[in-house]
Parts: structure tokens; sequence; C-alpha cells
């Protein structure tokens, strides 16, 4: 271990931890994914509603409030890529401080 802490973790505990932040960036990726599919739906449906796009005659009525959906997908969207950044960060962080190797 890094540190010599008196009450430090056992392997058992660590290994846990290691699978649980394991499931998590898991969960965390297809968060990610299936939010940037919704994203990338949500800007094609948008885009019909443009000038010179079929639905412009509606833009109006409803295209404005499909950009208001796909600026809430797009803050869906960071909101879980970020997430998933900071399951990496915290699974390679748990991992330098708790190696088996020491320095």
């Amino acid at each position: 271990m890094i540190f010599d802490i008196e009450n430090s973790p056992s392997k058992e505990e660590i290994t846990a931890v290691l699978r649980h932040q394991k499931s998590r960036i898991q969960h965390c990726k297809k968060r990610a994914l299936f939010s940037s599919i919704v994203l990338i739906l949500l800007v094609a449906t948008t885009s019909l509603f443009l000038a010179g796009m079929p639905l412009h005659s509606l833009w109006d009525r409803i295209g404005k409030y499909f950009l208001l959906i796909t600026y809430a997908g797009l803050l869906w969207a960071l909101y879980s890529v970020l997430l998933l950044g900071g399951a990496f960060s915290q699974h390679r962080d748990f991992k330098k401080t708790y190696s088996d190797e020491e320095k």
C-alpha cells in the first residue's frame, strides 16, 4: 500500500469496491451512449423544421418547442458523459491509491 494507515481496507474490500466501480462504469457507458443517441435523434428531428426543410411551415406552432426539447436532451447527454468521466476518474484514483505495488 502507498499509505501505511492503521485502518486500511482489506484486499477483499478493495476487490469489492473495484468490482462495484467497474459495474458503475458499465452503467454510465450505457447511459451516455443512450443519451447521445437520443440527442442525435432530437437534432435530426429539429432540423426538419429549419428553413428550407419540409416542416418549416410549422416552425411557429411546434418547431420552436422541439428546439427546447433538444436543449434538454443536450443537457441530459452532457450530464451523462460527465458522470462517466467522474466514474473513470474515481476508479483511476482508487486504483492509484490502493495499488499492490510499493513506490
